[in-house]
């Protein structure tokens, strides 16, 4: 969807505009206005979501070696364009973690205006965004920054961070270019933790006894160097070059084991170069290789150290073809090996393990357009994509459920996914889309709640099959009014092992939205977003025995106002005050500084807030 999309979705950060928009599901364990530790899961992967959805900025990849959160902050939601949501496997073309689907956060370019902007909302928040850009003779740069703050509604849930970005691409001879994409990012925040009981029980304001004080500071950067070479008049090279790092210290003061400080580093190199040869105006092929280089290192103020790196290498091709304008064929595959190595030193004792794995990918599909203008289609697909362990995956708790004991490397899972839909334009202001789909997953990297594949482990778990069908549309029933519906229905299941034919957990079945726009004026616009997620099984509940946490709407409502080159914002989120939790989960936990058991407990989502924003445009 484009930028002028998320502005009538009153949303305050990618991740939100992405759920909301989107019609997915999101969740948090940090809450907030920021984005802060936010995971999108498409086609109901559960608490293995944020694997299995692959997230980019202009086609290269942000999301990181381990399991750690996207940072949000470094992708200010005023430097976007636009985002494209891929559904479904795509690890042909982008590589592992491409297996729910792919989201391609595609920023501004140099010739956007400069402008800067504030928003102040509930809680103490103020969001503040800038762009300057420039062109000189062939050299075109641009330089972003935003910076964040929030008290938080929550005990010990206040937030600061901000980002640096500089975009400089020099143009060359015949559309050629060289670019850098700079960016620096850092943040800092309070983790209130979960809140005990069933949802909406105890005190959702109150930070977590043994979280108290704790705090999280992160700093991170990522350069890409980049490449577009017109070799002859049908083939073209384009690469990347990427290097990112990131040093975490986490501070558990309160912690109920001796680990009072953690500390996570790691670093990542990306090669990324690719031909795409034109056949004919209807027909191209891409071949490409995709090489990485990446570490990571955990250790804590006891002394215990864990290391993984990992070195994958990875060809693919992918190939288009159409016919007489109304046929499309799409085709491709994809072979990725990785070398993974692990060090851990745990009270004084070393264990280091070595593994070489390989995984295949492909995709086929054909797409039919019809119509008077060619503006409707039907499509049928079918894919296969995989993911590799991620580097704090190898390992899993100790027998005391607290301490991180080294495991193994896992195999790589893989999931076949068959999709048919279409879309079909009603008018010239409606137009209607529907996918009915299958994901069938194998050796599927999870987190493990049973006595039987022993409570703590990341395991491979048997077969897992999703089904859903998704629907879609946007309809302009008077000139100035804009209606966008979305449902769907999806059932996650395993179907192998001892939970064969249960749900999995923390994945709701039913999703369904509505966004609406109103042009009281040329220069003045209202909105309308709700947004309802269905019930969903506590996290740990493999046995669907439990209680569900609740299904809940959310309405969100604002209005714009243009002037000259001023725009106002004014919004209010979750305008009924909706009482809701986007996670929750029932396992073993600490009840009080001594004591510890089974429970319930969940992360409640924001109250109401309130928003005011202004924005500047300088040419």
């Amino acid at each position: 969807f484009p930028s002028h999309d998320s502005e009538q979705s009153t949303a305050t950060s990618v991740v939100e505009a992405v759920q909301k928009l989107g019609n997915l599901n999101a969740r948090s364990t940090n809450g907030g206005p920021l984005g802060i530790l936010s995971t999108i899961d498409m086609r109901g992967f559960g608490a293995s979501a944020r694997d299995n959805t692959l997230i980019l900025v202009d086609g290269v990849r942000v999301s990181p070696v381990d399991s750690s959160s996207i940072r949000w902050e470094s992708i200010p939601l005023d430097s976007v364009d636009r985002i494209e949501i891929i559904h479904g496997g795509g690890s042909v073309q982008f590589g592992e973690r491409a297996v729910g689907g792919v989201i391609n956060i595609i920023t501004k370019t140099s010739e956007s205006n400069s402008y800067a902007s504030v928003q102040l909302g509930s809680y103490g928040t103020a969001l503040f965004n800038s762009r300057l850009v420039s062109k000189v003779d062939r050299l075109a740069t641009q330089v972003n920054f935003n910076a964040d703050t929030t008290d938080g509604w929550r005990d010990n849930s206040q937030s600061k961070q901000a980002a640096l970005r500089g975009l400089f691409t020099y143009a060359l001879s015949g559309g050629d270019k060289v670019f850098v994409d700079t960016v620096f990012s850092t943040q800092k925040y309070g983790t209130p933790g979960g809140v005990l009981g069933e949802v909406n029980q105890g005190n959702r304001r109150a930070a977590k006894f043994n979280n108290i004080d704790d705090k999280t500071i992160t700093n991170s950067s990522r350069t890409v160097f980049g490449l577009q070479h017109t070799l002859s008049h049908d083939l073209v090279l384009l690469g990347e070059f990427a290097y990112s790092d990131s040093g975490q210290t986490q501070y558990t003061p309160n912690s109920t084991t001796t680990v009072k400080q953690l500390k996570y580093t790691k670093n990542s190199f990306d090669l990324t170069p690719r031909i795409k040869k034109t056949f004919s105006s209807k027909s191209y092929g891409i071949i490409g290789v995709d090489l990485q280089r990446a570490e990571a290192d955990y250790s804590t103020n006891t002394g215990n150290r864990q290391n993984a790196s990992v070195d994958n290498a990875a060809i693919y091709v992918t190939y288009q073809q159409k016919f007489d304008n109304r046929l499309l064929f799409n085709g491709g595959a994809r072979r990725q090996t990785q070398e993974a190595d692990a060090y851990d030193k745990n009270s004084g004792t070393v264990t280091t393990a070595s593994k070489k794995q390989s995984a295949n990918a492909f995709d086929l599909g054909l797409s039919y357009f019809y119509g008077s203008d060619l503006q409707s289609k039907v499509f049928l697909r079918g894919n296969q994509s995989y993911r590799f362990a991620n580097t704090d995956e190898y390992w899993g708790l100790a027998s005391d459920y607290v301490t991180r004991e080294f495991k193994g490397i896992l195999r790589p899972q893989t999931a076949i996914t068959y999709e048919f839909g279409g879309t079909l334009k009603l008018s010239t202001h409606s137009d209607l889309s529907a996918t009915l789909f299958q994901i069938n997953s194998k050796d599927e990297i999870r987190y493990c709640v049973s006595a039987s594949c022993n409570y703590g482990n990341n395991v491979n778990s048997p077969d897992i099959r999703r089904n859903g069908i998704t629907f879609g549309m946007r309809h302009q029933p008077l000139p100035k009014v804009l209606l966008q519906p979305s449902i769907t229905y999806q059932v996650s299941e395993y179907t192998a092992g001892e939970f064969s034919g249960k749900e999995i957990p923390i994945a709701p079945k039913l999703l369904a939205s509505v966004h609406a726009s109103y042009h009281v004026a040329r220069d003045i616009r209202h909105r309308l977003s709700v947004n309802y997620v269905g019930d969903q099984y506590y996290e740990g509940d493999e046995t669907n025995t439990l209680k569900k946490i609740p299904a809940y709407t959310t309405i969100d409502v604002g209005s714009q106002l243009k002037k000259s080159k001023w725009v106002f914002d004014f919004a209010v989120k979750n305008l009924t005050n909706e009482r809701y939790a986007t996670f929750g989960g029932y396992g073993f936990v600490s009840l009080t500084a001594s004591t510890s058991g089974n429970s319930y407990y969940y992360y409640p989502g924001d109250p109401r807030t309130f928003w005011l924003g202004a924005r500047y445009a300088f040419d």
